[in-house]
């Protein structure tokens, strides 16, 4: 498993499976809309993600998302994630 952490921000941990560094995220996580993080989730298939402070798996982000009435040009920003 690869451990991709920010030294002091929570919000834009990634941790990912079987990770292929070349398809990692370019920006922090904090830097990109909820899309941006679904079309890198989409680049990366058939690798468990675990997303953000609160460790969103894909299929929980995109609920939770839909519930909070989010879209893809919202930014993951903490308090999108809180």
């Amino acid at each position: 498993v690869l451990d991709v952490t920010a030294p002091t921000d929570a919000y834009d941990r990634v941790v990912v499976g079987s990770a292929d560094v070349s398809k990692r995220q370019s920006k922090r996580l904090t830097d990109m809309t909820i899309g941006e993080i679904y079309d890198w989730i989409v680049a990366t298939p058939g690798q468990p993600h675990a997303i953000g402070r609160y460790q969103f798996i894909p299929d929980t982000l995109r609920s939770l998302v839909g519930q909070a009435g989010f879209d893809r040009q919202t930014p993951f920003t903490p308090t999108a994630q809180d």
